[in-house]
């Protein structure tokens, strides 16, 4: 089964299903990630058309879904927490590169943050209930996925 949503890591790159396929909240950046999403969906199409794709409306850095009857926001860029304030309502999805600057709402609220913690998110869900599967737990507790300890180093009484 694959996920209703994606989204990446940082936040800048959202990938809904839809009947045409996933369509992708930008048609440039985060190419990786926006190959990988569409390989495994089993789609030959590149980031270019699955961003064409029906599924966002809206402009750059302010998108607007619909997924599982709930409301998908995506801010991304510069500016992301302003153009945001208010969106946390009526049980959205709302997906932010920045950190979220808004009052507390009724929302499903993934700034940069939050997504810091949990890593990349796949929402499942056509309904009511959602199921979230986030990349840091499935992939454990991983030295490469620690923040690193501060660095420390000596210097010599005598250095300049």
């Amino acid at each position: 089964e694959r996920p209703t949503l994606l989204i990446s890591g940082d936040g800048t790159l959202v990938g809904l299903m839809t009947e045409a396929g996933r369509a992708l909240s930008k048609e440039k950046g985060g190419g990786f990630i926006a190959k990988n999403w569409l390989e495994d969906d089993g789609d030959a199409s590149d980031q270019i058309a699955a961003a064409a794709r029906p599924g966002f409306t809206g402009k750059k850095g302010d998108l607007t879904g619909v997924m599982a009857a709930r409301t998908v926001r995506v801010f991304a860029g510069k500016g992301g927490a302003a153009r945001a304030a208010g969106s946390c309502a009526d049980g959205a999805l709302v997906i932010l590169s920045e950190d979220w600057a808004g009052a507390a709402g009724d929302c499903l609220l993934f700034d940069r943050k939050a997504l810091a913690a949990s890593g990349a998110v796949a929402v499942y869900g056509d309904g009511g209930d959602l199921r979230l599967v986030e990349a840091k737990v499935l992939a454990g507790d991983r030295l490469w996925n620690r923040r690193p300890a501060a660095q420390h180093r000596s210097v010599a009484a005598d250095a300049p």
